[in-house]
């Protein structure tokens, strides 16, 4: 990530300490690559929150991904596409029930061209040059809430967990 930071493109980012209880999530998972995300996600989207209506329950938040890899033109994730919601499904169909840890995260938020690959890569460093300038270590995947998917009011909140190294 702090190659991003050191080439020719360098993004300013707020990082916020945020406080996540646990949630129950419906995801679907798959690997690909960066030219194929957006399409990815959309339809993984489309398709859960038929299902999350279809039974009754009810969206309690923005769409979101977590990274569990890299993706890019040359890696393929896995990535994970989440919709939190209030209940387990009778039948999730292709998709899994999961319990998303809380606790500790940095955050930062991203709008419009900000949220664009490859600019948002500066996020994601800046939440992590956070982390291990406090003397913290990062723990787990990255997640990327889509309060807003595309166009000039585009905005992604990057949360990734943290804790603290140990010694310390």
């Amino acid at each position: 990530l702090d190659q991003f930071l050191n080439g020719d493109m360098h993004l300013a980012f707020e990082v916020v300490r945020v406080t996540l209880p646990g949630q129950l999530v419906l995801s679907s998972h798959g690997h690909v690559r960066i030219h194929q995300l957006d399409e990815f996600i959309e339809s993984r989207i489309a398709a859960m929150t038929l299902t999350i209506k279809v039974q009754g329950a009810k969206v309690l938040g923005p769409p979101l991904g977590i990274y569990h890899g890299a993706v890019n033109e040359d890696e393929d994730g896995p990535v994970q596409v989440a919709i939190p919601i209030d209940m387990p499904l009778g039948d999730p169909g292709a998709n899994m029930h999961v319990d998303l840890p809380g606790g500790e995260f940095a955050g930062v938020d991203a709008r419009g061209e900000e949220c664009s690959f490859p600019r948002i890569l500066g996020a994601y460093d800046a939440v992590s040059n956070w982390v291990t300038g406090q003397g913290y270590s990062l723990s787990g995947s990255p997640r990327e809430v889509w309060h807003q998917r595309s166009g000039k009011e585009a905005h992604f909140q990057i949360l990734w967990h943290y804790t603290r190294q140990t010694g310390n």
